[in-house]
């Protein structure tokens, strides 16, 4: 399933991201783990897209999406930062 990429502002950083399915649709956000990508769901994203708009997105360091060099960037208060609603930033 190719879907529609996106590119992502969190923080300083640019993250990856590619949906599927009908926006309409209750959104399932997936997230992979380290070292994976958000390939990773490649295979059962046809089947949930009958019945979700599909959100998956690279986390800051993997994939598609921007490496931070310094490690205090990759600590869960950043991280933490990327599910806040863009309506509160």
């Amino acid at each position: 399933m190719n879907g529609t990429e996106h590119r992502i502002a969190s923080d300083n950083i640019q993250l990856h991201a590619v949906t599927d399915g009908d926006p309409g649709n209750p959104a399932l956000v997936m997230v992979h783990g380290y070292p994976d990508n958000l390939r990773v769901w490649d295979r059962i994203v046809p089947d949930l897209a009958r019945e979700f708009f599909i959100v998956r997105y690279d986390v800051r360091g993997a994939g598609l999406s921007d490496k931070p060099r310094r490690t205090r960037d990759y600590r869960l208060p950043c991280s933490a930062g990327t599910w806040r609603p863009s309506s509160t930033r």
